[in-house]
């Protein structure tokens, strides 16, 4: 294994997971890392994302293709559809508003996206901490995966 990578993510939760996929499939040479013994576990946020239609429409500048691993969310990772987003203020008033949404298992959720990177050629590690960073794109890990990493760039998605 070489050392020197087009980029270098760390943290692999929906974000991570999602650019390292996308690089991937570009066929850039990726390196993911995570800290996490068991990618997804623990659970570190809510287990809902915007339907495929609704990402389109949040992020129109984003090209469809950076988007299109949202349209097949395995139906064993989907939990539950929704229709509407209600809003409860502290006043007790209700805001509803259309928007269609997927409840996913979250854990499983991360691993799938993690696997599709894996598919098309990124390099996993999990259980593996960066301690220092250099400005010339030096990424130091511990762990299970030790030493010195190069990355021409460097993602930090680690929440």
């Amino acid at each position: 294994m070489s050392n020197q990578y087009e980029l270098i993510v760390i943290g692999l939760g929906p974000a991570g997971a999602s650019l390292l996929y996308n690089a991937a499939k570009k066929g850039v040479k990726v390196l993911g890392i995570d800290k996490r013994r068991e990618i997804g576990i623990p659970i570190q946020c809510g287990e809902f994302i915007p339907a495929y239609s609704e990402l389109e429409t949040l992020l129109p500048e984003t090209p469809s293709e950076y988007l299109s691993i949202f349209k097949r969310v395995p139906r064993n990772i989907v939990l539950n559809k929704t229709r509407v987003v209600r809003l409860y203020t502290p006043y007790n008033s209700i805001y509803e508003v259309e928007f269609k949404g997927l409840v996913i298992n979250r854990a499983s959720f991360d691993k799938w996206l993690v696997s599709k990177a894996i598919e098309y050629g990124a390099e996993v590690y999990i259980n593996s901490s960066v301690y220092k960073l250099d400005s010339d794109g030096g990424v130091y890990v511990k762990g299970f995966l030790n030493g010195v990493y190069k990355g021409d760039v460097v993602a930090i998605a680690a929440g």
